[in-house]
């Protein structure tokens, strides 16, 4: 056996990633899914023994969110990674949930269990088959939760998924709320030169951990772009808007649709406190919508008025 020895690393400043550092904590932080929050969001007051399997692309949020919810249930979390999950791991996990749920980190009792298996899929067959019984009602764990994430469900029993809730977590449904979340860390990391931050959700597929690591990256450049090819420069000018909502802020943005009636008022308007819920997105829409109403009218009133004369 090779002992590494890593020397005193005390001294050394390592900042937290910002995937880590932003990580959302509540369910209700998280940016699109707007149906698995809600289901969650009504289970975490009352939860229950039970077993979920959260289907979707890769870096949507399924461990994350799984995460957030543990830590809202106070349950101690038990991960098993992706291409670890055989006989010999679970029954380990399934041996620890079989007693009186406890944090080993704080030394205190908790009110449940936490089983996150990651990567579902690539269990093999006899830790698929070892489930069976322990997600029915014949040898369940007390007061354990277990959480199944999958990119497909593909090579999966019918029997195992049947005795799961399955959500599913759709990288659409982060359209048009991921490029607000990466232009609030970009703020909040001190962030000045201009982003396009919906090229970047684009680039990314709408996949929030490579998004985030991308803006990552554009903090690092910082604005000495002197030199850099135009090509990787996907950057627009800032526009500057008086808001005629009612915050009656003045509103910068890289936006290249700027001049569209609605880029009048700002998204602080219509929900601010509650950006990234459906009551904001309905409010945003219903904003867009009166505005270029109005927008259309002035234009059939220009248009009369020139015809007139």
């Amino acid at each position: 056996m090779t002992t590494m020895h890593h020397g005193d690393n005390k001294s050394l400043p390592f900042p937290t990633p910002l995937v880590e550092k932003h990580r959302p904590r509540r369910i209700e932080d998280f940016v699109g899914l707007v149906k698995p929050k809600r289901i969650l969001e009504a289970f975490v007051k009352k939860p229950f023994d039970s077993a979920w399997f959260f289907l979707g692309p890769s870096g949507v949020g399924k461990t994350t969110l799984a995460m957030a919810l543990g830590e809202q249930i106070n349950a101690y979390v038990y991960q098993i990674a992706s291409r670890t999950c055989d006989l010999e791991a679970v029954e380990h996990v399934a041996h620890i949930c079989s007693l009186i749920p406890f944090n080993f980190t704080t030394g205190k009792p908790c009110n449940h269990n936490l089983v996150i298996v990651n990567e579902a899929e690539q269990m093999t067959p006899s830790a698929q088959n070892f489930f069976l019984s322990k997600l029915d009602a014949t040898a369940p764990p007390p007061r354990t939760i277990f959480i199944f994430t999958a990119n497909s469900t593909q090579g999966l029993d019918e029997r195992f998924l049947s005795r799961c809730r399955q959500l599913d977590f759709s990288a659409d449904s982060l359209e048009g709320e991921l490029e607000e979340y990466l232009s609030n860390i970009y703020k909040r990391e001190g962030g000045k030169y201009p982003i396009n931050f919906c090229d970047i959700a684009k680039a990314a597929k709408f996949n929030v951990r490579t998004a985030i690591n991308s803006l990552e990256t554009e903090l690092l450049i910082g604005t000495n772009r002197k030199g850099l090819p135009s090509g990787d420069l996907k950057i627009l000018p800032v526009h500057t808007h008086f808001c005629k909502g009612n915050c009656k802020k003045i509103w910068k943005h890289p936006d290249p649709a700027c001049d569209l009636p609605y880029r009048s008022v700002c998204p602080e308007c219509g929900g601010a406190k509650t950006i990234g819920t459906e009551r904001a997105r309905k409010a945003w829409i219903t904003i867009k919508k009166n505005a270029v109403k109005e927008h259309l009218e002035k234009e059939q009133k220009s248009k009369k008025k020139v015809k007139g004369a």
